[in-house]
C-alpha cells in the first residue's frame, strides 16, 4: 500500500538518483588542469569548457574560446606539383612493372609513355639497366594515354636485343628515334 510518506520517501530517492547521476559533468575532477591566456585569466577549465569573468566584450575576446573572431593567416600555398619525377631502375625492374607501381602510373599498359620520355636513353624498350635515372611524366595528355595503351596492346612479339617495328612506328608519331 502506497501511504503518503512512503510517497515521498520514493520521489525523494528518485530525486536523489537523479542528482547523483548529474553530479559529475566530465570524468576529469574540476581545478586539476585548466588553460591560461596571457593576461592570467582562465580560458578553459579541466573539462575544456571556456570560462569567463565579468561581461564578455569583443576587446575582451581570446582566441582561445572565441577562435571565430581572429583572423587566420591564409594557409601556405601549395607549390604545383612536379610535371615529371626520375624513377631510378633496379634489378629486375622493366618499363612494364615500373608503370604499374601506384606511385608511377599504376597501370603496366602505360609503360609506352615512359618508354618515349626516355628515347634518347632506351635503346630496346625490353632492355634497361639497374642504375638507369628514368623520366616520368607525370602528367601525360588522354591521347598521349591512348596511344601508349594502344601500343601496349598490339606491340606484338618481342625479344632483347632487336628493336622492334612497332616500338619505332610508336616513337616516330612524336619524331623520336630509340638511342643508338
Amino acid at each position: 500500500m502506497i501511504t503518503k510518506k512512503n510517497s515521498l520517501w520514493l520521489t525523494g530517492l528518485a530525486s536523489a538518483a537523479l542528482l547523483s547521476g548529474c553530479a559529475s559533468v566530465s570524468g576529469t575532477p574540476v581545478g586539476t588542469a585548466y588553460v591560461v591566456d596571457s593576461s592570467n585569466e582562465y580560458v578553459r577549465d579541466a573539462a575544456g569548457d571556456c570560462v569567463r569573468t565579468g561581461y564578455w566584450s569583443r576587446d575582451r575576446a581570446n582566441e582561445v574560446c572565441d577562435p571565430d573572431l581572429f583572423a587566420t593567416a591564409p594557409a601556405p600555398a601549395q607549390p604545383a606539383s612536379e610535371a615529371s619525377m626520375m624513377y631510378e631502375v633496379q634489378r629486375g625492374d622493366s618499363l612494364w612493372n615500373i608503370s604499374a607501381k601506384s606511385s608511377v602510373y599504376g597501370n603496366p599498359y602505360h609503360w609506352p609513355l615512359i618508354y618515349r620520355a626516355n628515347a634518347d636513353q632506351i635503346r630496346d624498350a625490353d632492355l634497361i639497366y639497374p642504375g638507369q635515372r628514368l623520366r616520368i611524366e607525370l602528367r601525360p595528355s588522354a591521347a598521349d594515354v591512348d596511344a601508349a595503351v594502344r601500343h601496349a596492346r598490339t606491340r606484338g612479339a618481342w625479344s632483347l636485343g632487336p628493336v622492334e617495328a612497332t616500338d619505332l612506328e610508336y616513337l616516330r608519331q612524336y619524331n623520336l628515334t630509340p638511342k643508338r
